[in-house]
């Protein structure tokens, strides 16, 4: 079944992959990244996490479709 939120959060990893070199291991990991595990990671993750929330998510994710 097709959820938006789902697709939304499938570009998320997609986004955190490309700004952190890893991905949030609350959900699948994709593309052989790694899961985000140490401090820097987390730090990283969480920055971009507030900036991927604080645009037109529709936007952003069509650049990655």
């Amino acid at each position: 079944t097709y959820r938006q939120r789902d697709c939304y959060r499938l570009c998320f990893q997609k986004f955190l992959i490309a700004k952190c070199k890893c991905y949030d291991q609350n959900f699948m990991g994709l593309y052989g990244a790694r899961p985000c595990t140490t401090l820097d990671d987390l730090f990283c993750g969480a920055g971009y996490y507030t900036e991927f929330y604080l645009v037109n998510i529709g936007e952003r994710c069509n650049k990655y479709w």
